[in-house]
């Protein structure tokens, strides 16, 4: 089968705008906090997840250093 007539069948929208409405709502019902709180709450995730590892590397190293000596 041809790729064209899929790509021509598909909507123009990066997403589906019915599926990003849908799951929205359903983040609303579970969460029930707006939307810009739940991006701050992933930003804050993904910004100390790895200063929380860099901080573990760091007191590891320390402490490999301190038995050392």
């Amino acid at each position: 089968m041809s790729l064209a007539p899929k790509i021509l069948a598909h909507h123009s929208e990066a997403v589906d705008p019915t599926l990003v409405e849908w799951i929205r709502h359903r983040i609303d019902e579970i969460f029930g906090v707006d939307s810009g709180v739940i991006v701050l709450l992933l930003g804050l995730v993904i910004v100390l997840f790895p200063v929380g590892l860099l901080t573990l590397a760091w007191r590891r190293r320390r402490a490999a250093r301190g038995q050392k000596g």
